[in-house]
């Protein structure tokens, strides 16, 4: 995640979402910024402008296992 509202004005909260080192060797040297569908709609559903978008370990509701350790992955490694 990377916040720069002036940036990325029309992304949520000035968020922008970026994947760096997620798949094998060789590394990207430059990474795209992510769609919004792809990363930014969980933290828009799941934390909102309450929380500026961020998950937090201690925030209600979210774990790293189950569903949520799925969504990771998932996201992490789209097919």
């Amino acid at each position: 995640m990377l916040k720069d509202s002036e940036r990325y004005p029309e992304d949520t909260g000035g968020w922008a979402y970026f994947s760096i080192g997620h798949q094998q060797p060789p590394y990207q040297k430059l990474a795209t910024k992510h769609p919004k569908e792809r990363c930014a709609q969980c933290h828009i559903d799941r934390v909102g402008a309450e929380q500026d978008y961020v998950f937090s370990v201690n925030q209600p509701g979210l774990s790293r296992e189950g569903d949520d350790a799925r969504h990771n992955l998932e996201a992490a490694f789209p097919n």
